[in-house]
């Protein structure tokens, strides 16, 4: 009788794997000797999952690079489990180009609306200080006679 199959946990060889490696396997890890015959299955974070090995292995690749999570799934003829996901090694958080362009074209408006709020508040304060000044009433009155 075959048994229902583990949840999986994904492991990775070798140890030390990051940016800085070529390339790195992914082990879709579980005990299934009761549980045979087991399909394996695999997905970059909300794909669909795609029939492979126990095994695959990931390059260092720009498309890789933008993957931030993966997940295994183990199948039998009587249940599935899917892994946690795990964390891309080779993921680089990147900005699009149209993104980047928003965020400065937002941050200059920010520094003209504070360059343009002191001017006004510098306007009033040298304007009011003018209207109160009684030096420049005596002025006035100095140029009557």
């Amino acid at each position: 009788m075959i048994q229902k199959v583990p949840k999986p946990e994904i492991s990775v060889q070798p140890l030390m794997c990051s940016s800085g490696s070529d390339s790195c396997t992914l082990t879709c890890e579980g005990n299934v000797t009761k549980a045979e015959p087991v399909t394996y299955s695999w997905k970059m974070e909300e794909e669909d999952w795609k029939e492979s090995g126990k095994s695959i292995i990931i390059s260092n690749t720009e498309k890789t690079q933008s993957v931030k999570t993966f997940s295994c799934q183990m199948k039998n003829p009587v249940s599935e489990e899917e892994s946690e996901t795990r964390s891309n090694p080779f993921f680089l958080k990147t900005i699009s180009k149209s993104r980047s362009w928003v965020d400065v074209f937002l941050t200059v408006l920010k520094v003209l609306g504070i360059i343009s709020l002191v001017w006004a508040v510098v306007y009033l304060v040298w304007r009011n200080r003018e209207a109160a000044c009684p030096c420049g009433v005596l002025r006035v009155q100095q140029d009557l006679f």
